[in-house]
């Protein structure tokens, strides 16, 4: 199964000013390839777990398969992918452009991708599935925003 190569864009800052002033934004980009310490698990954990969830039933099962699981099992992870992206969905459907439903969101996307995450531990395993997200942080680059 081909790596996909995860992206996760971060910008801080938003682009401002009067009408005809030049800006000029730089972003530090942080590479998980030279520096994967640099990549929280929070952030690792949601972007494999988002990618995992958006691919097609086709690559869950392969990626699934690369951890030896009966086909039982690699159907009950495909459910599991599923589900997450069902409710993600939903809940993205639902949130309105007001900041407390924003904070709302962000608060049930969270419990919402620790319970999935915690899923897949007792389905792969804690330790073979944090090794794997660990391997996975060099496959992920962060924008962050920079000043002026």
């Amino acid at each position: 199964m081909k790596k996909a190569i995860l992206a996760v864009a971060v910008v801080l800052s938003m682009a401002g000013g009067a009408w005809g002033q030049t800006h000029q934004h730089q972003f530090a980009v942080i590479d998980g390839r030279t520096n994967p310490e640099l990549i929280s698990d929070d952030v690792a954990y949601e972007a494999v777990i988002g990618t995992m969830a958006s691919a097609s039933a086709e690559h869950q099962r392969a990626y699934f398969r690369n951890f030896k699981l009966s086909v039982t099992q690699v159907e009950t992870g495909i459910g599991i992918l599923r589900d997450f992206r069902e409710a993600h969905e939903a809940a993205q459907r639902s949130q309105t452009m007001d900041r407390g439903a924003f904070n709302t969101f962000q608060i049930e996307n969270t419990a919402l991708l620790r319970n999935t995450q915690v899923k897949l531990e007792s389905l792969i395993g804690t330790e073979r599935f944090n090794l794997h997200i660990q391997g996975e942080k060099a496959h992920i680059q962060i924008n962050k925003g920079g000043g002026q």
